[in-house]
């Protein structure tokens, strides 16, 4: 007998599956939703150079575009397949996460020789998550966890499997409760999918409170924006660094480890006093 979880996973998976076929092609690539000529051309002004990057032309909340920034899953999958695959991922801590975690640990660990002295992390949160095993991991800690996510199919999942998970679209204003209470915050891999991450980084600073360290991860790709990612910005090394700065923030570490066969990466901390 289907328990009512798996009846309520079942109807919005379906739902998303059909959604999906929509858009994909014969190879799954997500063509209709990636053709450049839907986006427009524009140059953003920073005060240390111009980036060439992408913006839609019609504004679908930038949903369209990031349908494949999902959980991993095949359109073959039956539900249960997909439940179990998802369950699978979320328990699954992956080596670009060790990565970030062990940094993250290291970070706190030094907060006297970064002048974050009285810092110490209560509640975790995960920006575009798109699968909670982040928070799963944080919530064993013992810390409070949340997280957003543009995609519904994956803040329905989070919320089903017991993890506080929020949709937003991150090129509007912020107004998220769980984000003003939240004293750890991590995004990785996420605001390359905007065309203008410093108004975000902007946004973020006022939507935030005091005291709360943060902890990002992007692509380095001065050759960009590309579109078959989904992504917008093209990222310049020390772009990060210097939208963190202007947007109010205090830098503490700047790395660009990777996994093993990864890209190249610029990963920041930095802490709102």
């Amino acid at each position: 007998m289907k328990t009512k979880e798996m009846e309520k996973f079942e109807n919005f998976y379906k739902e998303y599956v059909d959604y999906l076929k929509t858009f994909s092609g014969k190879d799954r690539k997500f063509k209709i939703a990636r053709d450049e000529e839907k986006f427009e051309k524009i140059s953003l002004n920073l005060p240390w150079g111009v980036r060439n990057c992408l913006r839609q032309k019609e504004d679908d909340g930038n949903y369209k575009l990031q349908l494949s920034r999902g959980m991993s899953l095949s359109l073959d999958f039956t539900p249960e397949e997909a439940y179990n695959h998802i369950t699978f991922l979320i328990d699954e801590i992956i080596e670009s996460d060790i990565i970030r975690i062990n940094e993250l640990d290291g970070i706190i660990k030094n907060k006297t020789n970064l002048k974050i002295e009285n810092y110490k992390p209560e509640n975790f949160f995960e920006i575009g998550f798109r699968i909670p095993r982040l928070q799963k991991l944080y919530k064993e800690r013992g810390l409070g966890e949340a997280g957003c996510d543009i995609n519904q199919f994956n803040v329905k999942s989070g919320n089903l499997l017991g993890f506080n998970c929020i949709e937003i679209d991150l090129t509007k204003k912020i107004e998220i409760s769980d984000l003003k209470k939240s004293n750890l915050i991590v995004c990785y891999h996420v605001i390359e999918h905007l065309t203008d991450p410093l108004f975000f980084l902007k946004n973020l600073y006022d939507s935030t409170s005091n005291n709360t360290l943060f902890h990002f991860e992007i692509p380095v790709e001065p050759d960009g924006p590309h579109i078959a990612r989904a992504h917008l910005f093209p990222f310049h090394e020390k772009d990060l660094l210097r939208m963190v700065e202007a947007a109010g923030f205090r830098p503490l570490t700047i790395s660009n480890s990777t996994h093993t066969g990864g890209p190249v990466v610029e990963r920041v901390s930095f802490f709102k006093d």
